[in-house]
C-alpha cells in the first residue's frame, strides 16, 4: 500500500492493517507515508499507533 499509494491506499483498510503489524519500524514508515501523502490524516494514525509507539522517539522524529 505504501509503495503504490495512488492505486492501493484506502484509509480505513490501512489503519486496520497497521494496527495489527508487529514490526515497530513499520509504524515510523507509516508516519513518513502519512506526512508525505496524507498529512491532514496524520492525527488519526497517531491515535491508533500511540499505545505501541515509543513517544520519545516519535517526538524526536518530528523534531528532526
Amino acid at each position: 500500500m505504501m509503495s503504490h499509494p495512488s492505486e492501493a491506499w484506502r484509509e480505513n483498510h490501512f489503519k486496520d492493517i497497521i494496527s495489527k503489524v508487529a514490526n515497530i519500524e513499520l509504524y515510523y514508515k507509516s508516519i513518513d507515508f502519512y506526512l508525505e501523502f496524507k498529512p491532514m490524516l496524520l492525527n488519526d494514525l497517531l491515535l491508533i499507533l500511540s499505545p505501541r509507539l515509543d513517544h520519545t522517539r516519535a517526538v524526536n522524529y518530528f523534531i528532526k
